[in-house]
């Protein structure tokens, strides 16, 4: 009986650009392609985002990823429970933000 292939084991790291090669990954949308390719590092320096990158057994190839990042949202923007008396318009909520995608 032939033996099984040998699954892959994936490692989430959190991003080192000389690490992961993002060359390949494509989700087919061009917005998420850009932003991991091109836009993040202007969100990463700053501290903006955190991105992680899945990789399989030491390849460097990345074939998905996710960010998280903090940021604040006004109440009585969005949902309607928030803008109640006791949380004014102009009062900012923290919020969470995670984006991913896998190729």
């Amino acid at each position: 009986m032939p033996a099984e292939p040998k699954a892959a084991t994936p490692t989430i790291a959190k991003f080192d650009k000389s690490l992961h090669d993002r060359s390949d990954l494509s989700c087919g949308f061009g917005p998420i392609d850009h932003f991991l390719k091109s836009s993040r590092s202007s969100q990463i320096k700053p501290g903006m985002i955190v991105a992680w990158m899945a990789t399989a057994d030491g390849d460097p190839a990345v074939p998905g990823f996710y960010t998280l990042g903090a940021m604040a949202v006004r109440a009585g923007l969005g949902f309607r429970g928030l803008a109640e008396p006791d949380n004014p318009r102009g009062v900012h909520l923290p919020m969470a933000h995670v984006r991913a995608t896998l190729h």
